[in-house]
């Protein structure tokens, strides 16, 4: 009878450690966001389970004591209530050869039932063993917490020395790369959809983004002038499908004055342009576009011009450009359809000279040349590699990448077929 009791005092102990080891994983796996939701609905112990993450390096501090006692208690009485079950399987052997094979099935039992069978549980289910296991934690968390508290003061004092601080709070915030990962893990296991996915990833991108990435450059730039018959500007504004424009002193889009909306312009009747002008506000090519979004809120301005290093405008930037890096392409019935890459028949692809070089390296998975490229575009690639002088057929390296010229209009690059094959 005394050795039944300590067969079931071992296998309680066992249960004992199960209980530890799910409850401390199933803390430290359980997302909080979860745990506010849950609390939010009234779910038994989610409240107690939203506290406990929130002091989780306790809770922890318990669970750890908790698997310590067992373990210790575990090592004596299970060893005794083994020799005793063994015994007449035993009393022939060895002593040591005897103490090994109890010391092995111990460790079995324990390691198996006590260890591996709850921390699969807690991985597959950890929300579910939490909140199951939240209330018994709790009320061993709230008896043990003195003891706890004063071996947390002594290991405080341990680690002084060496620069590191017990801290109970814990950080639960998160990096960009971990956001990038947990966004892609959920994408990838059906909890967000494609769009959902790419939408959280330019999001994430938005604030790396410059305006000299999103700009209209200044060769596509469509202006008013004030050297034009107003009849010709308004030919100009109804045939470009816009509805604001940038004003130029004479031709020159290095003389930007301001901005005319098409309809002060239909309205206007004889005189001088510069009366429905609004004033344009000018940011450097380097502007993050995020500090450029909340500029124009601030400003109330639906345009801007990027001027470069010399003063001189680079392009434009509109906000519909803007919230286009967050939301994609914004596309009304007068846009072109034309996609900015387009993959042919034989496998290669077709690209819009305008193509930012880091979004083709991104959507190929290419890695570009060993110098960083001093240019933005696609085009603007072929021109420096074609000193300036680009020709349909011309052909250039990009990387491991082959890119042909196959339209042109002047200088402008604005088709380019692009041949790459990424390694298996």
């Amino acid at each position: 009878m005394d050795n039944l009791l300590k067969l079931l005092l071992a296998l309680l102990l066992v249960f004992l450690t199960a209980f530890f080891v799910a409850a401390e994983l199933a803390l430290v796996k359980v997302r909080t966001t979860r745990l506010d939701e849950l609390a939010a609905r009234k779910v038994f112990g989610a409240e107690r389970a939203l506290e406990a993450s929130r002091h989780v390096s306790h809770y922890l501090h318990a669970t750890k004591f908790g698997v310590m006692v067992c373990a210790l208690v575990l090592g004596k009485v299970g060893d005794e209530a083994i020799h005793g079950l063994l015994q007449p399987i035993l009393h022939s052997l060895p002593v040591w050869v005897a103490s090994l094979i109890v010391i092995l099935l111990v460790t079995l039992i324990e390691f198996v039932l006590g260890e591996l069978v709850p921390t699969t549980m807690a991985i597959k289910d950890a929300e579910k063993i939490l909140l199951k296991t939240i209330v018994p934690l709790d009320l061993f968390y709230r008896i043990c917490r003195l003891p706890l508290a004063a071996m947390g003061k002594l290991s405080s004092l341990i680690l002084r020395p060496f620069g590191y601080k017990s801290g109970h709070e814990d950080d639960e915030t998160h990096s960009e790369a971990e956001i990038r990962l947990i966004v892609e893990q959920s994408g990838e296991g059906g909890e967000l959809g494609e769009e959902e996915v790419g939408l959280l990833h330019r999001v994430l991108d938005f604030a790396h983004r410059q305006a000299k990435e999103i700009m209209v450059p200044r060769p596509d730039i469509v202006f008013l002038s004030t050297d034009r018959t107003l009849n010709e500007n308004r030919k100009v504004a109804e045939n470009s499908g816009y509805t604001r424009f940038p004003l130029c002193e004479e031709g020159s889009t290095d003389d930007i004055i301001g901005m005319i909306h098409i309809r002060d312009l239909l309205r206007f009747q004889s005189g001088d342009l510069l009366s429905i002008v609004i004033d344009l506000p000018r940011v450097p090519e380097t502007k993050p576009i995020d500090q450029l979004l909340r500029e124009l809120q601030r400003q109330r301005q639906h345009m801007a011009v990027v001027v470069d290093e010399f003063g001189g405008t680079a392009g434009i930037v509109t906000l519909e450009d803007i919230l286009e890096e967050i939301v994609g392409d914004i596309m009304d019935e007068r846009d072109p359809t034309r996609p900015e890459i387009e993959t042919t028949a034989d496998g290669t692809y077709q690209v819009d000279g305008r193509m930012p070089l880091e979004k083709l390296e991104r959507l190929l998975e290419l890695t570009g040349p060993e110098q960083e490229p001093e240019v933005e575009t696609v085009g603007g690639w072929v021109l420096t590699q074609t000193n300036g002088n680009p020709r349909v057929g011309d052909q250039v390296a990009y990387g491991e990448a082959q890119l042909t010229v196959m339209e042109t209009t002047g200088r402008r690059v604005r088709k380019v077929r692009v041949v790459y094959s990424p390694a298996e």
